[in-house]
């Protein structure tokens, strides 16, 4: 009897080791599971489907508290469990038995066109995404080139940021093939600058100093060649912060002095 009761004592003991082994497998499992969903990048909902196809604009909309996630206008009408999603499964959930039992039955036939015309946009975005994404080496490249140029021109640091957005906005806008095809000489560019850049920079300055005091001083230098100029500037002070801007750079010619070059200028 003592033998079978510590036979029964060491097989509870066994079956017990094996359910806490099972339970920390479990938890282990759990663990895993849920730091992959949690470093899992979702795409961002992209609101050029409701372009594709009239389904998506009266079916499907996005979530505001998540910008990856969905929401199925119909199943949640129909109070479905699946209502709700991140985007990346959108195109499983339309085609889901459950998304066509929601919809009404007179927009069935427009489904398998709206699942295909969803497939060819998903395609197409991947696509470009594997088409786009740049190797670490060449940005790194990059990077070299651009700080050589603002070293070669002695250009600030600071201004790297504010060239590369140029860029970017230039080719945005213009595309790389018109990029490629301008050309500009220093008498080109001297001439946008003084003839349909320079009035707007003025008209600006005028506007400002019209509502504060505001001080003028001139300085009359020579260039390499000995011609003479006259450069007038204005100083004033605008949100506590002091602004000093050349306005006006004038060819004094024959005469000499301040006050016939103020003349002129005015």
């Amino acid at each position: 009897m003592s033998q079978n009761k510590k036979s029964e004592s060491a097989q509870a003991s066994q079956k017990s080791r094996k359910g806490d082994s099972n339970r920390l497998k479990t938890s282990s499992n759990k663990k895993k599971v849920e730091k992959v969903s949690s470093s899992r990048q979702y795409t961002k909902f992209n609101s050029e489907i409701f372009n594709l196809h009239s389904h998506f604009l009266d079916f499907i909309s996005k979530d505001a508290k998540d910008e990856s996630r969905y929401i199925c206008k119909a199943c949640k009408a129909k109070k479905k469990n699946n209502f709700t999603g991140y985007y990346d499964y959108l195109l499983d959930h339309i085609k889901s038995d459950s998304h066509k039992d929601s919809i009404p039955l007179e927009r069935l036939d427009e489904l398998d066109n709206a699942i295909q015309l969803f497939s060819d946009f998903r395609k197409r975005k991947n696509k470009q995404k594997t088409a786009h994404k740049i190797e670490k080496k060449t940005l790194d490249q990059l990077r070299i080139e651009y700080t050589t140029f603002l070293l070669k021109h002695e250009l600030p640091f600071s201004l790297a940021s504010d060239i590369i957005s140029f860029h970017r906005n230039m080719i945005d806008k213009y595309g790389v093939d018109a990029i490629n095809q301008m050309k500009m000489s220093n008498s080109t560019a001297s001439q946008i600058a003084k003839n349909c850049i320079s009035k707007t920079l003025k008209d600006s300055i005028f506007e400002e100093i019209s509502q504060v005091p505001f001080a003028l001083s001139f300085d009359e230098s020579s260039d390499l060649y000995g011609l003479a100029y006259l450069c007038c500037h204005v100083r004033y002070i605008k949100d506590d912060v002091i602004k000093d801007k050349l306005i006006s750079i004038i060819e004094p010619k024959s005469y000499t002095g301040v006050e016939p070059g103020f003349k002129i200028y005015i």
